[in-house]
């Protein structure tokens, strides 16, 4: 009984210091504990987006930020063999620039981005571009992309002078109407126009050469995700 009696006395002694503890704290003090405790909820809130930011969808293709080296990417997987229903193939295609951020960039075409299949080229043709620094990845990038999409791709020029040069074929949308040409220019806005039934003009503004050719790729794929759907 005298044992009882004194662990209640104890118990009193703690709950009265507790109690003391959380009277003596004044305004200034609950202010520091209430800072304290956004701080740790921001932060348990940063890490958690900081983990879920590595994949996002974007115009219902899906991405997810890998890294070679140093170099940040924006990867994505295109399903183009199925069995069963489910996928077995993937092209994979990297983006060097967010794609969420080329959404901006201005896409003129007449329903949808197709090319001319069979045996046929598809040429990518330079119209005196500006010397960026871009300039070689964003046209290796191209190449790649539509050779991946099942398609024989070239590389050609609009100016007879340099095609004489350097031996690549001199191509035009008018001196290749059957073929399907994408033409790499320099122009007042960055954008994506198609001028004739086979002909997309890649125009970019300020050296913003790859931003426009990841854009034309981006178009390319989610019209294919579209048909998914």
């Amino acid at each position: 009984m005298v044992k009882m009696k004194k662990e209640k006395q104890s118990e009193n002694k703690i709950d009265d210091k507790i109690i003391g503890f959380f009277k003596g704290i004044n305004s200034g003090g609950w202010f520091l504990i209430g800072a304290i405790i956004i701080i740790v909820a921001l932060f348990i809130v940063g890490f958690y987006f900081a983990k879920t930011s590595n994949h996002f969808t974007n115009n219902k293709v899906y991405f997810e930020k890998t890294y070679f080296g140093e170099i940040l990417l924006y990867n994505t997987q295109i399903p183009v063999s199925y069995q069963n229903g489910l996928p077995t193939e993937y092209i994979n295609v990297d983006f060097r620039n967010d794609p969420r951020k080329l959404n901006d960039i201005p896409v003129e075409v007449n329903g949808k981005i197709e090319f001319v299949g069979g045996n046929k080229s598809v040429y990518i043709s330079y119209d005196d571009v500006k010397i960026c620094e871009d300039n070689g990845l964003a046209a290796a990038n191209l190449g790649i992309f539509v050779k991946d999409i099942g398609f024989k791709r070239e590389g050609a020029v609009t100016n007879t002078t340099a095609a004489n040069l350097t031996g690549m074929p001199y191509v035009t949308c008018e001196t290749h109407p059957d073929n399907t040409v994408l033409l790499i220019k320099n122009g007042p806005e960055t954008m994506i126009k198609q001028t004739a039934e086979n002909c997309y003009e890649i125009i970019s503004k300020d050296c913003e050469i790859l931003k426009a050719t990841e854009r034309f790729e981006l178009a390319i794929i989610e019209q294919y995700v579209n048909t998914l759907a």
